[in-house]
């Protein structure tokens, strides 16, 4: 419900269907600013160079937001306000993010890329 008020609001459009990953991937690089709960939409929008404005309902969204080296999520009793505020500063940021974005998340593919080999290798030794 507080999506859809929000989106009528602000004359966004609100997706409900299920999208396949690479359906979601293609729609977020459409975008110019993602507000979002989940952490993949988050990480989708930072891997397409999307500024996310990310809500805390976990400390993995604010571990994402610090990993990316970009202002932290707000916490999920933000004011409408402070919301409105996060907003506009990724607009208004978002050709300066864009590289930031993509760095980072080249970043933390290659940090999961080792992860994976370490975790590969540690396999093969047992």
């Amino acid at each position: 419900e507080v999506s859809r008020r929000l989106a009528d609001a602000c004359g966004g459009v609100l997706i409900e269907a299920p999208l396949q990953p690479a359906e979601a991937l293609a729609l977020v690089a459409r975008m110019h600013v993602l507000v979002a709960l989940r952490l993949h939409a988050l990480i989708f929008a930072a891997a397409t160079g999307v500024p996310p404005v990310g809500l805390a309902y976990d400390p993995k969204v604010t571990a994402l937001h610090r990993d990316l080296e970009i202002e932290d999520p707000l916490p999920l009793n933000v004011a409408a306000g402070a919301l409105a505020g996060a907003i506009e500063r990724a607009w208004e940021q978002r050709e300066a993010l864009r590289p930031v974005l993509l760095v980072g998340t080249a970043r933390l593919r290659a940090r999961a890329e080792a992860a994976v080999e370490e975790a590969a290798r540690l396999y093969a030794a047992v």
